[in-house]
């Protein structure tokens, strides 16, 4: 829980106050259900000198969500706000399914205010017999963004493993990795690739070879075997320098993609003041739509993400690494006369509900001088 409250002097009279009030109540288990629920209730609270012509502005604002057997259901629900009353409903499931006990199929669904947005199977499969390996796997992704669009995948591997006992070279070097699950498990069967050569793990998510040339070396896991919806971290691609006598060893663990949802705002001006004042550009029906395709860049010290926002201010990222992240509106020529509030926000990004960002753009209030010319008349 939480309360902010602001107030903006100039020249020593109070010209802007506003008022924050939030709480929430995140990762209640119940069971097999995990819920969690936030509301958060703002207004411009009006100053004396423009009453009572200024606009409060509230707004209220409640999110929740519930997981619960492989599947996310959440909602944002703004009874009051600048718009009236709005409703954003979404939803997500993932599992995996054995027709008939053969190979797995990894099934994926979302969607949102077009009920289905995305739906997603993956399928793998390993073969083994004295004659070899036989790796299989293809999918298929369905998604709704504005147009309809379906990618294909598929591919096929035969690999044969045979111990031949070498003399000790100088000129190799060894290398031990292991790929690990979410919950740091080990993760078996995954395919990865350092430089030409192929791997893969056993059931101890190990893979080892000491028949490689010492020197710089690219060490890469083919996330096309990765499950729908998992990274790779820190990185799929880790570049290693092998050195003879000396073993290396590297980790990759799997990792749940999340994402940032949020809005940009504008902050309406008042409207009681001088013929001498204006508030942005001065343009109160072209002003408001400065929240539109503005950029916002995501980053930390490892990563950097970048979008655009929409007509309508709202911007959001996916398949994002867990962590914790700053949120800010890169400056540009079309918001010379504005700011944003807060100009930078931290936001902790994990699990698979994205993390929420509220920003606001404030025109700014300026001085105009008005030259009045004298008028002409004649007889």
């Amino acid at each position: 829980m939480g309360a902010i409250h602001s107030r903006t002097l100039e020249a020593g009279v109070v010209t802007k106050r506003s008022a924050d009030v939030s709480t929430g109540v995140r990762n209640v288990e119940m069971g097999d259900f995990s819920t969690a629920l936030s509301a958060k209730y703002r207004t411009n609270l009006p100053v004396e000198a423009c009453r009572p012509n200024c606009d409060p502005g509230r707004k209220v604002r409640i999110e929740g969500s519930v997981q619960a057997y492989g599947g996310t259901a959440r909602f944002s629900l703004e009874p009051i706000g600048h718009t009236g009353l709005s409703l954003d409903v979404g939803y997500g499931y993932a599992t995996t399914v054995r027709p008939f006990g053969l190979i797995p199929i990894d099934v994926s669904i979302a969607g949102g205010d077009r009920w289905l947005d995305t739906v997603s199977a993956d399928v793998r499969g390993t073969f083994g017999s004295r004659f070899g390996r036989l790796d299989l796997s293809g999918g298929v992704r369905h998604e709704r963004n504005g147009t309809s669009s379906t990618t294909f995948t598929a591919r096929a591997g035969w690999s044969y493993r045979i111990d031949v006992p070498v003399s000790y070279r100088s000129d190799l070097g060894r290398l031990e990795g292991r790929v690990l699950g979410p919950d740091g498990s080990p993760f078996p069967d995954a395919v990865v690739r350092v430089d030409e050569r192929e791997f893969v793990t056993d059931e101890e998510g190990r893979f080892t070879s000491d028949v490689l040339p010492v020197g710089p070396a690219t060490v890469f896991v083919d996330t096309t075997r990765v499950p729908s919806g998992m990274l790779v971290a820190p990185n799929p691609v880790q570049d290693v320098v092998l050195e003879s006598g000396e073993a290396v060893e590297v980790t990759f663990q799997l990792v749940e993609a999340t994402g940032v949802r949020g809005r940009i705002a504008y902050e309406d001006p008042p409207t009681d003041v001088g013929d001498d004042v204006v508030f942005g550009t001065g343009r109160r029906d072209v002003d408001p739509l400065v929240v539109g395709e503005r950029t916002i860049v995501v980053r930390n010290d490892e990563r950097s993400y970048r979008t655009k926002s929409n007509p309508d201010g709202t911007f959001e990222l996916d398949r994002m690494y867990p962590g914790t992240y700053r949120v800010e509106v890169v400056e540009d020529p079309a918001l010379e006369f504005f700011r944003i509030e807060p100009a930078v926000v931290t936001v902790d990004v994990e699990g698979p509900e994205p993390a929420s960002v509220d920003l606001r753009i404030v025109p700014e209030r300026r001085t105009v001088e008005v030259e009045e010319r004298p008028g002409l008349s004649f007889p």
